[in-house]
C-alpha cells in the first residue's frame, strides 16, 4: 500500500513455489520454534505460517502489544526458545544499531530472516552475527510477487555493509532491462522485472493498473513478467544489487510511500493553498519526508499535523514542515526544488523551555541524539519532532543504559515530552 490499499491476486502456486525453495535451499530447520511476528496485512505473515506448520514446527505468535517493546519481545523469544525469527528490515536496523539490544538479544536464535527494504548491517550487528553464529537471510520481493530472491549471509564469512538481494528462487527469473526492454550486461544498472512462478495474477478489480505492471515476457512465450519500478544490477557472482527506485516512491520503515499522495492530501486541507512533499535522507541515511506549504489562513503547523494524522498513517507523516509565502516554480510551471529552503525541523511551534534539573538535561540530550536535531526543550513533543515507534524503541534502550531502568514503550506514547518522561523515570 502507498496509502490507498491495492489488493493483489495471488495463487496457491506462488506460495507453494516459495515454500518448496525454502525447504530445499534455505538450510533453515522450520521443524523447530519459529516466531510469527508479521501482521496478516504483511505478506511475510504467510511465509512464517506455512513454512512452520507444513514442517511440523511450532509457531510462536507475538502479541501486538509487545511487537515494538524489545524487552518483552526478547523475553517471549527466550521463554519459547525460538530459533528462527522473521523481522522487518527497519526493525532489524533499529535493534542492531543499539548495543543494549544487541547485548540482550536471545542466544537461542540461529536464523534472522528480514525483508521490506534495503538492508544495511551495522558493525554492532556484524559482531553479534559472528559471536552468536547467526545466519542472516536477506529476502527481496514486492507484494505482487512475494519473495523472489534470497541471500544468506554466513557468520564465518565476509559480512557486507549493504548485502545484495541474492539470486532468484526456483522457477523464477529476474531480468535487468534498459528502457527498450533489452537485457543489461553484468554490472550495468537497469529496471528489474520478475517472471515465473512467483508472479501473481494482477490487481483486484483494477485491470488498467494490471495491464501497466504485468507485461508479456519477451524471453518466454506465454509468460508474464512484473515491472517492479526498482533499479538493480547483476554482479559478476550472479547476485543482484538493489540500487533504488525509478520513480518518487520510497520505502519508509518498510512501507511504500508516494510523496504525491501526501501532497494531494495536504493540499485538500481547507487552510492550505499549495503543498509540496520531498524525500530527503537524514544523518543516518534513512528516508524522511519534508513538507513545504503555503496557507490561505494562518494555522499552527502542529495543528496541521494533527489534522493530517486523521487521514494518513503515521509512516506517511512528514517529519519536517516549512511554511512559505508561495511555492517557487520554474519557467515551465513546475516546482523549483532548487529554490526551496532547508526544511525546518518539526511541526511544533512550542517555545523552547530549558531543562531544570540533571534528569531533564540528560534526557533532552538523549532525545537530541536519537532524533538527530536540537535543542530539545522539556515540553517539546517527541513525535512532532520527527519521532516514531522505532525511534521511541531506540530511546528506551538508551534510557535503560543511562538510568538502569526499563520503561515500557507505552510510556513514551503516554508521556511524549522530556518533562513527562523525567517524571516517569523519577
Amino acid at each position: 500500500t502507498t496509502g490507498k490499499p491495492k489488493g493483489v491476486l495471488f495463487e496457491h502456486r506462488n506460495m507453494a513455489n516459495l515454500l518448496e525453495d525454502q525447504f530445499k535451499n534455505s538450510r533453515i530447520d522450520f521443524k523447530t520454534n519459529v516466531l510469527q511476528y508479521a501482521s496478516c496485512a504483511f505478506d511475510v505473515c504467510y511465509q512464517e505460517l506455512f513454512t512452520t506448520l507444513l514442517s511440523g514446527g511450532t509457531l510462536c505468535i507475538v502479541p501486538e502489544s509487545i511487537k515494538r517493546d524489545p524487552a518483552q519481545l526478547f523475553l517471549l523469544i527466550n521463554t519459547q526458545q525460538t530459533e528462527v525469527v522473521f523481522f522487518p528490515t527497519a526493525f532489524v536496523k533499529m535493534l542492531f544499531n543499539e548495543e543494549h539490544y544487541a547485548n540482550n538479544f536471545p542466544s537461542c536464535v540461529k536464523h534472522v530472516i528480514t525483508a521490506g527494504e534495503q538492508l544495511t548491517v551495522s558493525h554492532i550487528f556484524k559482531a553479534l552475527l559472528k559471536q552468536r553464529d547467526i545466519r542472516l537471510h536477506n529476502h527481496y520481493g514486492p507484494a505482487e510477487t512475494h519473495v523472489v530472491s534470497t541471500c544468506t549471509i554466513h557468520p564465518e564469512g565476509d559480512i557486507p555493509d549493504a548485502p545484495p538481494i541474492g539470486k532468484p528462487i526456483s522457477h523464477t527469473a529476474m531480468y535487468i532491462l534498459d528502457k527498450h526492454k533489452r537485457l543489461q550486461p553484468r554490472g550495468v544498472a537497469g529496471e528489474l522485472y520478475i517472471s515465473g512462478a512467483s508472479v501473481g495474477r494482477g490487481y483486484v478489480n483494477n485491470p488498467d493498473l494490471t495491464k501497466q505492471k504485468f507485461l508479456p515476457d519477451p524471453f518466454r512465450a506465454g509468460a508474464v513478467m512484473y515491472r517492479t519500478g526498482d533499479i538493480a544490477r547483476l554482479r559478476i557472482d550472479g547476485q543482484i544489487d538493489y540500487i533504488g527506485r525509478t520513480d518518487d516512491q520510497v520505502k519508509i520503515r518498510g512501507y511504500r510511500v508516494e510523496p504525491k499522495e501526501i501532497e494531494v492530501t495536504l493540499a485538500n486541507h481547507p487552510a492550505v493553498k499549495e503543498a509540496v512533499v520531498l524525500v530527503q535522507k537524514d544523518s543516518e541515511g534513512e528516508h524522511e519526508l519534508c513538507a513545504y506549504y503555503s496557507t490561505r489562513k494562518p494555522i499552527d503547523p502542529s495543528a496541521l499535523r494533527h489534522d493530517l494524522a486523521d487521514v494518513i498513517p503515521d509512516y506517511m507523516m512528514p517529519v519536517k514542515w516549512t511554511d512559505m509565502q508561495t511555492i517557487p516554480l520554474t519557467a515551465n510551471g513546475k516546482v523549483d526544488k532548487s529554490a526551496l529552503p532547508e526544511p525546518t525541523s518539526s511541526a511544533s511551534l512550542q517555545s523552547y523551555a530549558a531543562p531544570r534539573n540533571l534528569n531533564e538535561l540528560r534526557l533532552s540530550q538523549l532525545w537530541e541524539d536519537v532524533l538527530k536535531r536540537g535543542p530539545v526543550g522539556i515540553r517539546d513533543n517527541f513525535f512532532e519532532l520527527g519521532g516514531h515507534s522505532l525511534k521511541a524503541t531506540s530511546l528506551i534502550s538508551r534510557i535503560a543504559k543511562e538510568w538502569n531502568v526499563q520503561i515500557p514503550l507505552s510510556d513514551v506514547f503516554a508521556h511524549p515530552t522530556v518533562e513527562g518522561l523525567a517524571a516517569v523515570i523519577s
